[in-house]
């Protein structure tokens, strides 16, 4: 196996490939968002199912007992959440030992997987798209696509734990689906994707479109102001002056994906959402604080992983939020 990272997850050899997982609680939509996304990806794109590469784990190493049709189930009474999750990234890692250059892999993990801490970091391993909602939005596609038996208390026990709350909190990319219709959670989906990996949007008729650039709004930059108590937020309504004079500077750069975007001390909120950014953890703490780069940027040279080496070299750069 590879050297390990310094939370003890190993990593595959490293090639030209890229990994996507993608997070959520049960009956939030991941699936269809994914095999809906899946009828107009390109040939480099590879949908993985964790809970298939994990029975197929568990069947090629002899563990008996595994009855259909819910054999991830019976793995998991087995071996526990924490054995599950470490089978099935073993396995994983061992598939992408045979990928190759420009393979796109979509990592789609169950909810089984989302039960212990150690899924809070496969965003050290590779992007995470969080495709969250309200608890009552949620529970209700729950029991419109799912099983209509379990009571909205015990939907919560089961998928908003509070280690459920810090695997969603982990995503990279989340997006909030409470208000969106299946369509617009996919236009938002496939620009997400698109936009980690680079690539332009392919619209209905076949011709690419940049993917959705999204811009810093009031009502977020509130939102995250009161949701971070703190003297660095007292007086935010003067601070939303040079944050909006910024937001209509970056309006009038030729930004194609968030990724052309680094943002260093966004104190919780982005310029442009989804960006990359780079903090360090001595100070101005937020809530959910999880840079790109967790690096004090005094220091040089920066810890930027090679593929985004170009990308930052193009990219607008925006501090504000230490002013």
């Amino acid at each position: 196996m590879n050297p390990t990272d310094s939370d003890g997850l190993e990593k595959p050899v490293k090639t030209d490939f890229r990994v996507i997982f993608i997070v959520g609680p049960s009956g939030i939509g991941k699936s269809t968002l994914l095999n809906k996304f899946m009828k107009n990806a390109g040939a480099e794109f590879k949908l993985i199912w964790l809970d298939q590469v994990v029975t197929e784990e568990a069947l090629a190493r002899g563990i008996q007992g595994l009855d259909p049709p819910n054999r991830v189930l019976s793995l998991l009474n087995k071996v526990g959440h924490q054995g599950l999750v470490l089978i099935g990234i073993t396995a994983l890692f061992r598939r992408l030992r045979a990928a190759t250059d420009g393979e796109i892999y979509l990592v789609d993990v169950g909810a089984g997987f989302q039960a212990v801490d150690l899924a809070a970091r496969l965003s050290l391993l590779y992007p995470v798209i969080g495709i969250t909602a309200s608890e009552e939005a949620a529970f209700e596609r729950f029991c419109k696509y799912s099983s209509p038996d379990l009571s909205f208390d015990q939907y919560k026990r089961t998928q908003y734990t509070q280690i459920n709350r810090e695997v969603y909190a982990s995503a990279t990319h989340p997006i909030d689906t409470t208000d969106l219709s299946l369509d617009e959670t996919a236009i938002r989906f496939e620009s997400v994707v698109r936009g980690i990996v680079g690539q332009p949007v392919i619209d209905d008729q076949g011709s690419n479109s940049k993917p959705e650039i999204q811009f810093l709004d009031f009502a977020a930059f509130e939102r995250n102001a009161l949701d971070n108590p703190g003297p660095h937020w007292n007086g935010y309504k003067h601070r939303w002056k040079y944050y909006s004079r910024a937001v209509e500077i970056a309006k009038t750069l030729d930004i194609n994906n968030p990724s052309d975007v680094l943002e260093m001390g966004t104190m919780g909120v982005s310029i442009v959402p989804n960006c990359l950014s780079i903090d360090y953890d001595e100070k101005w703490d937020f809530k959910d604080k999880k840079p790109t780069y967790l690096h004090d940027a005094r220091a040089i040279p920066w810890p930027v992983a090679d593929e985004d080496v170009q990308t930052i070299r193009r990219s607008a750069g925006f501090s504000t939020s230490c002013s």
